[in-house]
């Protein structure tokens, strides 16, 4: 009799001891599928983020990140405040160094109503390379592509059209610099273009 009641105390044990394998101290399922298929955890997503916006007065365009706005100030000097029609947009940088920056990035130029934009001369390129008219979400870009004078390829565009009655932007993107190199199909770039948008 106390042989058998062993027996089965032993047994009960070690039921016991098994089940409590099958769980966790937080309470929480616990998640077997680890590189298999068993397991009905589910991963969730990362959460989709929007890159921040900054805006000069004027104009407002999306930082992606690994990007930063470096404002242009009248005279050349912060403390009589930055332009409102103008901003640089770099990539891999965190301050300006050079006769355009630093780059590679974006120079941004915005021109009211009332004005007529200085188009760069195209015999200012070398090798240039026109465009194919470009429509994104904020305007229709016209351009072209090439080595600006001593300061390394670039694509400058700008919007149509080029009439007195319209607000209108340029854009020169510097393709190469201290931070790396860009295209001018990145994903991003792309982004900060049809991101540029009249406040």
């Amino acid at each position: 009799m106390k042989r058998t009641l062993a027996i089965i105390l032993v047994l009960l044990l070690g039921i016991s001891l098994l089940a409590g394998c099958g769980s966790n101290d937080s309470g929480a399922p616990s998640n077997t599928n680890s590189g298999g298929n068993s397991g009905t955890t589910e991963s969730t997503p990362p959460a989709e983020t929007s890159a921040p916006e900054y805006r000069t007065g004027e104009f407002s365009v999306l930082i992606p990140d690994g990007w930063k706005a470096f404002p242009l100030y009248r005279g050349g000097h912060a403390d009589e405040g930055p332009l409102a029609n103008t901003l640089n947009v770099f990539k891999g940088i965190t301050e300006v160094t050079g006769i355009r920056g630093g780059g590679p990035g974006f120079h941004i130029a915005h021109y009211e109503q009332g004005t007529i934009a200085i188009l760069a001369s195209k015999d200012r390129f070398e090798d240039a390379v026109d465009l194919q008219p470009i429509t994104l979400d904020n305007y229709t870009w016209e351009g072209l592509t090439g080595t600006y004078s001593t300061m390394g390829p670039c694509v400058y565009a700008w919007t149509t059209p080029q009439e007195k009655d319209v607000d209108k932007f340029e854009v020169y993107i510097w393709l190469t610099g201290e931070g790396g190199e860009i295209s001018f199909d990145d994903a991003d770039v792309q982004a900060i273009l049809a991101s540029i948008t009249l406040e």
